[in-house]
């Protein structure tokens, strides 16, 4: 019970920190809309990598920041050449899942995915740089994935005696 406690603040903490970290590491070169969103998005990534072990951690990390890293390429080779539109969405996503499966990573394809999804969305509402949009993004999930990664790392070692078994 008291190991649920500590994961339950724990994770509140994460989240606060990786928030925090990319709203002011971003903002002097980042628009409003696109750093609220990078700071969602470290959120959500220091939350994805935040696993009850640092083992699981470890691991959500490498698949986290691996597609994190196939979006942000086929993202930002897709927008240096075209403007960001629902269609070119489907088909970077497209081309992302297919990669993902060619090489043999399906638990990555979702991931992938979704990372598309936000890049190109957030393209789509701030057309003027678009193609800094990717970069942004993978800035904001490497912020998170830190954030989650060490926080766990170190709360591995203050509170590990009270870990579940």
């Amino acid at each position: 019970m008291l190991w649920d406690v500590l994961y339950a603040i724990d994770m509140g903490v994460v989240a606060l920190v990786a928030y925090w970290g990319a709203l002011f590491a971003l903002a002097p070169v980042s628009a409003t809309t696109s750093n609220t969103i990078g700071a969602l998005w470290a959120t959500v990534s220091a939350l994805f990598v935040f696993r009850e072990h640092r083992a699981d951690s470890f691991s959500a990390a490498g698949s986290r920041l691996l597609a994190t890293c196939i979006s942000a390429v086929l993202c930002l080779i897709y927008l240096l050449f075209f403007t960001p539109t629902m269609f070119g969405m489907a088909v970077v996503i497209t081309v992302g899942t297919v990669l993902m499966l060619v090489s043999r990573r399906n638990g990555e394809v979702a991931t992938t995915a979704i990372t598309t999804a936000v890049v190109m969305i957030v393209a789509i509402l701030e057309p003027k740089n678009a193609w800094h949009q990717p970069l942004l993004r993978l800035a904001d999930s490497t912020i998170g994935i830190v954030v989650g990664v060490v926080a766990k790392w170190l709360l591995s070692l203050l509170f590990g005696r009270f870990q579940r078994s």
